[in-house]
């Protein structure tokens, strides 16, 4: 089992982002309780984050978790954020927001005792329906490689968790994988393979290839938050949990895996954005540059 121990090294680190006047792209920022990891619901030196400075910046929490939007810039090379506004202000479970190509966010809304995939439209704050179950939950909403659809986790009555593709306009596809389960969490690596948080004591990092009906452990006692690599085509990164129960941001490519900077204290999930890893701790959010 690979397991990493805390660094001693202080040099790669998060920085703490700062509020700013100026706005230029769109950032999707989360706030309330992140899903827990089990349930369904992102370099060869590695770094020690315990001496970034944070910034003041907070915003009131509605009922349940909620979407904001900021706008995110740069001054003096450090990535600043403007005009926080709630996206989904409303009582209840909304979650696990996913920019996709379009410039659409969809992510996880719960109406009722069930769990769909809604769309957000960020010029127009308009949010619509895509998929519509009775009984199944879907979590998770992530574009497939080729731009047909995308990919959720479905949550069916009796527990099962399966990997499921939709049509853009929310029509399912079924099960991308039969006997893969139960997932709770996933990334396209690329065009043909898929990373996987499976459940489990521990949970794993599993890949499968499309076609294939089954997939094969790369990482023991992982954490929840898979992503793509940004700019490097056929790697994928996760947090893996160390010896002392923090986690270490860490990129699987071909087979090995190697670290790139230790998580803020406690803290699992984080986004890539421009090239750089965003992840929150509290109320503050941090960017890390692995460059």
């Amino acid at each position: 089992m690979i397991r990493f121990e805390r660094s001693a090294s202080r040099t790669p680190a998060f920085r703490s982002l700062h509020l700013s006047t100026a706005s230029a792209l769109v950032l999707a920022v989360l706030t309330g309780c992140a899903p827990d990891a089990d349930a369904p619901a992102e370099n060869d030196a590695a770094g020690d984050a315990a001496d970034a400075t944070p910034a003041a910046a907070q915003a009131p929490v509605s009922e349940g978790p909620d979407i904001w939007l900021a706008d995110l810039t740069w001054e003096d090379g450090r990535a600043a954020l403007s005009g926080l506004r709630n996206a989904t202000n409303r009582p209840g479970y909304d979650n696990q927001p996913f920019f996709f190509p379009d410039g659409s966010i969809f992510f996880t809304r719960q109406v009722g005792e069930t769990t769909d995939i809604w769309r957000l439209d960020p010029a127009t704050g308009v949010t619509l329906q895509v998929t519509t179950t009775e009984a199944d939950g879907e979590y998770s909403a992530t574009p497939l490689p080729d731009g047909s659809g995308f990919s959720v986790i479905r949550q069916e009555p009796d527990g099962t968790q399966l990997l499921v593709a939709h049509d853009m306009d929310g029509t399912s596809r079924g099960p991308i994988f039969d006997s893969v389960q139960p997932v709770g969490y996933h990334a396209w690596i690329d065009d043909r393979r898929v990373g996987m948080f499976i459940l489990g004591n521990p949970a794993t990092l599993q890949v499968a290839t499309l076609g294939v009906d089954a997939a094969e452990i790369q990482a023991e006692d992982i954490g929840r938050s898979l992503h793509a690599m940004p700019g490097r085509p056929g790697a994928m990164s996760f947090p893996l949990r160390m010896e002392d129960g923090e986690y270490m941001i860490s990129m699987w490519e071909n087979g090995e895996v190697t670290p790139i900077v230790q998580s803020r204290p406690g803290a699992q999930d984080y986004a890539w954005g421009n090239g750089l890893i965003f992840q929150a701790e509290g109320s503050r959010l941090y960017t890390f540059d692995p460059a």
